[in-house]
């Protein structure tokens, strides 16, 4: 007992020491954090020019489609100007540009070319974009791709059916595939571990095995040969850095700056080449094949997993050796994070209002168990949370995780953080997560390796590919449709099938079969535009890089898009949970039960957002039962809305044979559709924002936090395998009365043991948030939580603002 209680005490003093750190110790941190976040993003051309350039010169082989994206890759990796920028310790540059926009013409970049010319003269999020960057896109990318982009070829290649038409609509459910391969964790671990000299080794070797002149032969041989050629040209990347560095290091006077340049120039020559020695090595061969993967494909929430285990080794055995102390890698780690900030989503003038603020959600996650079940948090945890409390940065999504033996220091140190910036890490519950995982075919060992990737969702890391983002499906679209005949408010157009309107409906029970006519409908004609759009990057657009970096593929010679990974599942995100459950609760309290309001009456109010119908209006705000309150009457609707959308999806299997993990999260579509959506009988007048996530509606759990979150740990971990963004406010003046903080631990470790899985929060006066909205300056930096990721207030557009302000406010 002794000694177990003389390693808590030196625990302790270790992390007391890493918290005892402040940006004001490292200068050149707060520099380089200065120069990022204060830079205006830039259209970067470099990667899509290179791109353009070998297509016109090689052509667009169809028939060979692995090894036409492998050559292609290498050459834009080979070819593009190595960037480094004053006093970075990792380098590296996504873009050209110190914050830059990367552009995929051969997805759905195009949308933002009628904006080109605009771009730098937005109000809202200008981008700086070069002369020749427009002419190069306007006329020569662009028109190249018009023919060969995702979008195109899944119409050609399906006939174009009702289900991509739907999809065009925007307000019904959105795929992801248009814009890329995304949403996932790479097998980082293994590249840092093995280098790609072993790792294009291992592909010409297993390539070497196959025998036969069958066409899967042929497969597998292209399929090999093209995880040779992007081994090559990652290989031929970092030594362009190598290269580039020594070159700054001749011309460099300063002999400090200098020195450093030459070991960045070692470092370079030997990863990602060979295999990392040091923590240093690690960290940048890590960068680099990040920044390289995001040459491939769409640079959305690719997330870097467990980084605090997987960086272990190398961080113990330097500072066991010397090599490194605790200052010093903290800078390190400091610097890497800076990194991560260094490139951003372009977006039309459109798209701000959908996706505004939002980054790249390049997710780490810390702490929790490993594959035996015991507690794993270390050194790193605590250095990896303190850095982002000092930085403060939107990237990257730092995420926490927790189990019933999760150390008490990891929750007041994670707690401490939160408070500090407001808004992150999110905090997920092992003890709900794993056997989620395990109940769609995840082992246990797998399972309890889980990372979470981009705003909230999970996936085995490395194993999978699990495409977390791939529907957006919108909750509150189905029960317009059930109100309403089928018939689509916004539009007017018959989307689903005639189940009928209200005031024709004669029971709860016929209503409620309604609803899940039009859900399966809706989700059919989802599912089928998603597997259209999949098959369509199997045929044109192939990961053969991905590929290399995901357990799987290399054994069975096949691509991630063909469903060769471990794990092969496709995520969904949908929205209006709350907003749908409680106007299910009020239809069947105040209309099929208490009869207190006609079915044609509420047709009526509705049809006139309640102007005229304020009694009916009141009724439903304040006799309906309303989810967030412990109530059973809402709550068990919303447990059997979250199983019914499981079961209905689960039908079906995706084109990589792969089931459908079921979240509900937002990131700012709550408010967008919120603004095409008509009033609800929950007493949501027309425009207003949803609830965000698995939230209960803003105003509505009047019996304090503790119950809302009782209502929330309600829902099956089983049906919510891509997780939940849970949302909450808390005033920070609060937190800092006395003993406050104890209560706040409380709060998240009850909501747990009673099988919650996530949450987050917004810890902010409302005052300060309201003073922000009029200050550019207190803005511009202010961290909130939107709907899983981490955004600054002033990149958020006036409705996501004042959504967030009106979250419900939980006096603890």
């Amino acid at each position: 007992m002794a000694e177990v209680a003389k390693q808590i005490d030196f625990e302790g003093e270790l992390v007391d020491e890493i918290f005892s750190f402040k940006l004001d110790d490292f200068p050149r941190i707060g520099e380089l954090r200065d120069t990022v976040l204060y830079a205006q993003p830039e259209i970067g051309l470099n990667r899509s020019k290179l791109l353009t350039d070998y297509f016109e010169k090689n052509g667009f082989d169809l028939e060979r489609p692995l090894h036409r994206q492998a050559d292609s890759l290498r050459y834009v990796l080979a070819n593009i100007e190595p960037v480094i920028f004053p006093e970075e310790l990792i380098v590296g540059s996504t873009t050209e540009h110190r914050f830059g926009c990367l552009m995929f013409p051969e997805f759905q970049a195009s949308v933002i070319w009628p904006d080109l010319i605009k771009l730098p003269y937005r109000k809202d999020q200008p981008v700086k974009i070069s002369d020749e960057a427009i002419e190069e896109f306007s006329f020569r990318i662009f028109p190249y791709f018009r023919d060969k982009n995702i979008f195109e070829w899944a119409k050609k290649l399906s006939g174009y059916p009702r289900s991509l038409k739907l999809m065009e609509m925007m307000v019904l459910y959105l795929v992801a595939h248009p814009v890329g391969v995304s949403h996932l964790i790479p097998d980082y671990p293994s590249a840092i571990s093995l280098g790609f000299n072993r790792i294009g080794e291992m592909a010409r070797e297993k390539g070497g095995q196959v025998s036969g002149d069958g066409d899967e032969a042929k497969a597998k041989r292209e399929f090999y040969e093209s995880v040779e050629i992007v081994s090559k040209g990652v290989v031929e990347f970092a030594g362009n850095y190598s290269e580039k560095c020594a070159q700054l290091a001749e011309a460099e006077s300063n002999p400090d700056r200098k020195a450093e340049l030459q070991q960045l120039a070692k470092v370079l020559s030997r990863v990602p080449a060979e295999p990392a020695e040091t923590f240093r090595e690690a960290l940048e061969g890590l960068w680099i094949v990040h920044i390289a993967l995001q040459q491939e494909n769409s640079d959305m929430a690719m997330s870097f997993g467990r980084m605090d285990q997987y960086l272990l080794p190398y961080y113990k055995r330097d500072i066991e050796s010397g090599e490194l102390d605790l200052k010093r890698a903290f800078e390190l780690i400091m610097a890497f994070y800076i990194k991560t900030n260094d490139h951003t989503p372009p977006m039309p003038a459109g798209a701000q209002e959908l996706f505004g603020g939002a980054a790249n959600n390049q997710s780490i996650t810390l702490g929790g168990v490993d594959s035996s079940g015991a507690d794993c948090t270390n050194d790193l945890s605590y250095l990896m949370i303190r850095a982002i409390d000092l930085l403060r940065m939107r990237e990257p999504n730092v995420d926490a995780r927790f189990h019933a033996d999760a150390p008490k220091l990891w929750y007041r140190k994670v707690l401490e953080v939160v408070r500090s910036t407001g808004a992150t890490p999110a905090f997920y519950n092992d003890e709900a997560i794993i056997p989620s995982l395990t109940a769609k075919g995840a082992t246990l060992e797998d399972a309890r390796d889980y990372g979470v990737i981009g705003c909230v969702e999970l996936a085995v890391q490395g194993k999978s590919y699990p495409m977390t983002g791939a529907i957006l499906f919108n909750l509150a679209a189905v029960l317009e449709l059930t109100l309403n005949n089928g018939v689509h408010n916004l539009s007017g157009l018959q989307i689903g099938p005639e189940t009928g309107r209200l005031s024709q409906l004669e029971s709860f029970d016929q209503l409620r079969e309604a609803f899940l006519a039009q859900l399966k409908y809706m989700i059919d004609q989802s599912v089928e535009a998603e597997k259209i759009f999949e098959r369509a990057h199997e045929e044109l657009h192939p990961v053969p890089f991905m590929s290399s970096l995901i357990e799987g593929p290399m054994e069975r010679g096949k691509d991630v898009t063909g469903g060769a990974a471990i794990y092969n599942s496709s995520g969904v995100w949908v929205v209006g949970l709350a907003d749908v459950v409680d106007s299910l609760a009020a239809l069947k309290k105040l209309i099929f039960e208490e009869k207190r309001v006609s079915a044609q009456q509420m047709e009526d109010a509705l049809r006139a957002n309640f102007d005229g119908y304020e009694k009916v209006r009141a009724m439903c705000l304040n006799r309906a039962p309303k989810y967030g309150n412990d109530d059973p009457e809402a709550d068990e609707i919303a447990v059997e809305l979250v199983e019914e959308v499981d079961r209905i999806f689960n039908r079906h299997q995706n084109h990589r044979g792969g089931p459908y993990h079921i979240g509900y999260w937002s990131i700012t579509f709550h408010s967008a559709y919120g603004r095409l959506t008509g009033a609800l009988p929950n007493g949501r007048e027309k425009g207003k924002a949803f609830a965000s996530g698995a939230t209960p509606v803003s105003g509505v759990a009047r019996k304090g936090p503790s119950a809302a979150l009782c209502s929330t740990a309600k829902l099956p971990p089983e049906c919510l395998t891509n997780c939940i963004a849970n949302n909450h406010k808390i005033p920070a003046s609060l937190l800092k009365e006395p003993g406050k903080m104890d209560v706040f631990e409380q709060l998240i470790r009850g909501y747990f043991k009673k099988g919650g899985m996530q949450i987050q929060f917004v810890i902010a006066d409302k005052s300060m948030l309201e003073e922000a909205l009029n200050d550019r300056e207190l803005a511009k930096d202010l961290l909130v939580r939107v709907s899983g990721y981490t955004a600054y207030f002033g990149d958020l557009d006036r409705a996501m603002q004042e959504e967030i302000i009106a979250r419900t406010e939980d006096h603890i």
